[in-house]
C-alpha cells in the first residue's frame, strides 16, 4: 500500500541517492594523444603533450585503482585499449578519459607524469 510515509521515504532516498552520486561524480577530460608506444616491459605507455601514463601491460595482467576499486586489465583489454589510441593518435581526433576522483581536468589534479594513473580511468572514448 503506497501511503504519504512511503512516499517521503521513496523521495528522501532517492534525494541521498542524488546527493552521493553528484559527490562521487566522474569527470571526463578530453586530450589529443601524442605518442603511443610500448617500453621493453610491454607496457603499454601513452603520452598526452607532455604527459605520459602507463595503462597496461601487452605480456600481462595488471592491477589498477579507477577509484571505485581494484580492476584487473587483462593483456587481451590492453590490446584492445592499444588499438584505441593508435587509431586516435592515427586519425588526430581527441580521446576523452574518464576519471573518478580528480577535481578537474587541470595537470595539478591528475596523475603524475610517468605513472601508472591513480585512479585510473574508468572509460576511454573518442
Amino acid at each position: 500500500m503506497f501511503t504519504r510515509r512511503t512516499a517521503l521515504g521513496l523521495t528522501l532516498c532517492a534525494a541521498s541517492l542524488a546527493w552521493s552520486a553528484q559527490a562521487l561524480a566522474d569527470i571526463n577530460c578530453q586530450f589529443s594523444v601524442t605518442n603511443v608506444g610500448t617500453d621493453t616491459s610491454g607496457d603499454l605507455v601513452v603520452g598526452f603533450g607532455g604527459t605520459d601514463w602507463y595503462l597496461c601491460n601487452l605480456s600481462g595482467s595488471v592491477s589498477v585503482n579507477n577509484g571505485y576499486g581494484i580492476n584487473t586489465v587483462t593483456s587481451a583489454q590492453c590490446s584492445g585499449i592499444f588499438a584505441q589510441f593508435l587509431t586516435a593518435r592515427a586519425s588526430g581526433q581527441p580521446i576523452t578519459l574518464s576519471f573518478h576522483g580528480p577535481a578537474n581536468c587541470a595537470a595539478a589534479s591528475l596523475p603524475a607524469n610517468g605513472t601508472w594513473p591513480n585512479p585510473y580511468p574508468t572509460f576511454f572514448w573518442f
